[in-house]
């Protein structure tokens, strides 16, 4: 009897061991010191893809990470496919509607355009207010022959016109010839086919008054059409000038400068590991101009590589600030960088400059697997998966027509861990604390087990005797 009671005894100090062993495991395979940065992901359910700008916050942690740290989590801490993408500069169009000045050419209708002698009035703006034949013909036979289109004040390129005419019972399909000419002398052809056309049947509507202008012109237009066909009278003549430009999104982080030992050279680091492309030099005082060359490199030994150079000044005109400071360099993710200022101290003084860098925040994207919540994690170690091209999937499936699966918004949340590089040291120090007590507490599991043996081994002897 004392026999089973003591292996009883032994059995339960067994389990409790190993319950407390599996404790401690337990809590550690889910702790967040294997990440030296942790933000929630915020998603709208029901989406396929989802994408996020890398946040400033996650390029500033620490200069030792790059992307291939960079991981996307359940929220369970199981880690889901995803993929690092360029930033995209997004392309704006903008458009410019110009009202032209016309003037009709009137003559008689047997006459040749190219026969005709303009006589031209301006007003004091130096615009073109009246066009009339030098011909001498009578009213009764003169009829409208062309339009001349005034464009001198138009600084934009024209990509189109747009002719407006009162409302007609006649229907008409007229092709148009446009000239281009600089001193409404020599006429050059631009186009090859520019036609209108109003017409109307049963209620039905088809109005086709825009033209086309695929290259540049001069400074009037001429337009003119076979005059035994009809053409109203035109009542508004309007231009159309589209613009696209591209924007690019910028995050932007100042930075304190150096002054080296060496002469007029100036040195700063990158607090992480963002893609600078613009950095913004910042002059301490009015009135100041100087030549700057930009230099990164990826660490002290490496030499030095050029980025680009530019004239910077800011100055005070008329209580205005008047300043060029930005320069494009060439995207780096060097750590270390010199500013090269010849005669720095004539130009700009003893006061150091002030650093801007720019940077475009790459993209996140991921297929939202399961429905769960989401986060956006640097881990301390690089992943060896971090090569694989996950754009060949996402891409196939956000290509497709039949899917168009196209990304949704993710936005980032909730910073649940953000360390230092002196934090990072000290999780470490705490992940090889908490390994030191998982193993004392097996150390003592075992040697209760072994005394617990001993114990029962004696008492057995005792019991025999």
């Amino acid at each position: 009897m004392r026999k089973i009671i003591c292996s009883q005894r032994i059995l339960t100090g067994l389990h409790l061991v190993m319950f407390s062993c599996m404790f401690v495991a337990q809590a550690s395979e889910l702790n967040v010191d294997d990440y030296v940065y942790l933000q929630k992901l915020n998603i709208e359910p029901g989406h396929s893809i989802y994408e996020t700008r890398i946040p400033t916050s996650l390029y500033l942690i620490s200069n030792r990470y790059g992307t291939e740290h960079i991981r996307v989590l359940k929220n369970s801490g199981e880690p889901i496919s995803f993929s690092v993408r360029k930033a995209e500069e997004v392309k704006q169009k903008t458009v410019d509607q110009i009202e032209l000045p016309y003037f009709p050419v009137m003559g008689a209708s047997s006459s040749r355009l190219d026969d005709l002698k303009l006589k031209i009035m301006r007003d004091s703006n130096q615009l073109l207010i009246d066009v009339k034949s030098e011909k001498n013909t009578g009213v009764m036979q003169q009829s409208y022959l062309a339009y001349i289109l005034n464009l001198e004040n138009v600084d934009k390129v024209i990509d189109e016109i747009t002719f407006t005419w009162p409302s007609t019972q006649k229907t008409f399909v007229i092709d148009l010839i446009i000239e281009s000419s600089d001193d409404l002398v020599s006429w050059i052809k631009i186009n090859d086919s520019a036609v209108l056309a109003d017409m109307h049947f049963n209620n039905n509507k088809l109005l086709k008054n825009k033209v086309k202008i695929d290259r540049r012109v001069g400074k009037y237009l001429r337009i003119s059409w076979d005059r035994s066909r009809y053409f109203p009278a035109l009542s508004k003549v309007m231009a159309t000038s589209s613009n696209h430009t591209i924007h690019q999104q910028h995050n932007w982080h100042t930075l304190k400068v150096t002054k080296s030992k060496d002469k007029d050279i100036y040195r700063f680091e990158l607090p992480g590991w963002m893609p600078v492309d613009n950095i913004e030099l910042i002059l301490p005082e009015d009135n100041s101009a100087c030549q700057a060359s930009f230099y990164s490199r990826s660490n002290e030994a490496a030499s030095w590589t050029y980025r680009g150079s530019k004239s910077i000044y800011k100055l005070k005109l008329d209580g205005r600030s008047v300043a060029d400071s930005i320069i494009d360099v060439t995207t780096s993710r060097d750590r270390h960088w010199k500013i090269e200022i010849p005669d720095s101290n004539l130009v700009i003084g003893n006061s150091l400059p002030t650093i801007k860098i720019g940077w475009q925040a790459e993209k996140i994207r991921f297929l939202a697997r399961g429905s769960t919540e989401y986060l956006l994690a640097l881990g301390q170690n690089a992943d060896a998966n971090s090569s694989r091209d996950y754009d060949l999937l996402l891409n196939a499936i956000s290509g497709d027509n039949k899917t168009k699966a196209k990304p949704a918004t993710a936005t980032v949340g909730e910073i649940i861990r953000s360390s230092t590089v002196q934090a990072e040291v000290i999780s470490k120090d705490e992940v090889n604390t908490k390994a030191w007590v998982l193993w004392g507490v097996l150390l003592i599991g075992v040697a209760l087990l072994g005394f617990m043996a001993v114990h029962l081994y004696k008492q057995i002897k005792l019991s025999d005797k």
